[in-house]
């Protein structure tokens, strides 16, 4: 019975150590502020801990994961009627949270790039670039067509690369 525990507790760390960070960045892309962001994932990895004996019917364990944190941050962005932070705040909040150096090279362009894009696109942006996640996936996430991830994906490359010129 130990044995066992001991078997769950191992699985769930390398789960924990495996998505915390994605899960992170995506939440922080929703949320716009580091502290809520930990929080929120915290929360996540908390459900996942209490529900992950459901695991056998889910089909991909880091699209589930993602819909639960997906779901609990916009819970709290309609429960506190949450403010959002410009983005001189979120920057010097993300360098509190983790070091930037490891994620981007030059963390005042992105974030003058993701100001650019609307709320839908930077999170489109973010669950494609820093979470790894298919357009399969982030229509699921979103639930909204793959086709319209991809439409919108595409818009997103044009902005980029036209701001992408400017510097």
């Amino acid at each position: 019975m130990h044995d066992e525990k001991q078997k769950n507790d191992d699985e769930f760390i390398k789960i924990y150590m495996k998505y915390k960070t994605p899960v992170y960045f995506y939440l922080l892309s929703i949320l716009k502020d580091a502290g809520l962001s930990e929080d929120i994932m915290q929360e996540t990895f908390i459900r996942v801990r209490t529900n992950i004996y459901k695991y056998g019917s889910i089909n991909n364990l880091r699209t589930w994961i993602m819909k639960i944190a997906r779901n609990l941050a916009l819970n709290c962005l309609r429960d506190r009627k949450f403010e959002l932070l410009n983005y001189e705040e979120i920057n010097a909040n993300v360098e509190e949270a983790v070091n930037v150096d490891e994620f981007v090279t030059d963390s005042i362009m992105i974030n003058d790039m993701l100001n650019y894009l609307s709320n839908d696109e930077r999170e489109i942006f973010s669950l494609h670039v820093f979470g790894c996640y298919t357009h399969r996936e982030i229509s699921e996430i979103l639930n909204i067509p793959q086709g319209t991830v991809r439409w919108k994906y595409s818009i997103i490359k044009k902005k980029l690369r036209k701001l992408l010129k400017k510097y």
